[in-house]
C-alpha cells in the first residue's frame, strides 16, 4: 500500500474512533431554565412498575405523589424511556423521583434527553427535606446563575450510598439540590421573574 494511501486511512480510523456519535451530540449542555420550561409537567414520582425491554429500554408506571408544575394527571402514568447509553433509567420500583416530563404518544417522556428523572433521596440536615444528587447526567445540565444557590456540597442521609451506581459505573456524589430550591425556582418562573444569564 503506498505511504498516502496508508496515511489516508490511518486518518479515518481515528476520525471514526473519535467522532462522538448522535448520542454524544444530544447531550450538548441545557439550560436550567429552559427545563422548567419545556416541560409540561413536573412532579414527584413514585415508581410502581418496572417494565424493561432489553438491558436499559422500557417503560415505568409513575404513581404522582405531587405536582410541582401543570395540571395532575388522573390515576398513574406511563413514561417511556429510549434506553440509549446517556439517558436516565428507572429500573427499581419503590424509588422516588423529581420527573421533568412532556407528552408522547399518549404518555409521557423526559423533557430534555438524559436530564429529566432526577433521584430524591434524604439529605444529612433533615430540614432540606428531600435532594436530589447531581451526578451524571445531570452534571451536563448549564445552571443559570439566578439558580446556581441550589447546588450544595452533597451532605447525604446515612441511608444514602454516597457513591450510588450509574450505568457506566461508581460516581462520587459531590454537590445535591435539595426539592424545596427547585420548588422555588418553578414559582418564580411562573411569576415571570426574569432569570439572569
Amino acid at each position: 500500500m503506498p505511504r498516502s494511501s496508508l496515511q489516508i486511512a490511518l486518518l479515518l480510523v481515528v476520525a471514526a474512533v473519535a467522532w462522538p456519535g448522535d448520542a454524544e451530540a444530544r447531550l450538548a449542555p441545557s439550560r436550567f431554565s429552559q427545563l422548567l420550561r419545556d416541560s409540561e409537567l413536573i412532579c414527584r414520582g413514585r415508581v410502581s412498575q418496572v417494565h424493561l425491554d432489553g438491558i436499559r429500554r422500557g417503560h415505568v408506571v409513575v404513581e404522582i405523589v405531587a405536582v410541582l408544575k401543570g395540571t395532575r394527571p388522573a390515576g398513574p402514568i406511563r413514561i417511556d424511556y429510549s434506553g440509549e447509553v446517556h439517558d436516565m433509567v428507572m429500573d427499581e420500583a419503590g424509588e422516588e423521583r423529581l420527573l421533568f416530563l412532556k407528552r408522547s404518544d399518549g404518555g409521557w417522556t423526559g423533557t430534555h434527553y438524559g436530564r429529566s428523572y432526577w433521584w430524591l433521596v434524604p439529605a444529612a440536615d433533615a430540614s432540606l427535606g428531600p435532594v436530589s444528587p447531581v451526578k451524571y447526567p445531570i452534571t451536563m445540565l448549564r445552571f443559570d446563575r439566578a439558580h446556581r444557590h441550589m447546588l450544595r456540597p452533597a451532605r447525604l442521609g446515612a441511608g444514602v450510598d454516597p457513591t450510588m451506581q450509574a450505568s457506566h459505573g461508581i460516581v462520587k456524589i459531590e454537590k445535591m439540590i435539595p426539592l424545596s430550591a427547585v420548588e422555588k425556582a418553578i414559582a418564580d418562573a411562573a411569576s415571570k421573574r426574569p432569570v439572569a444569564r
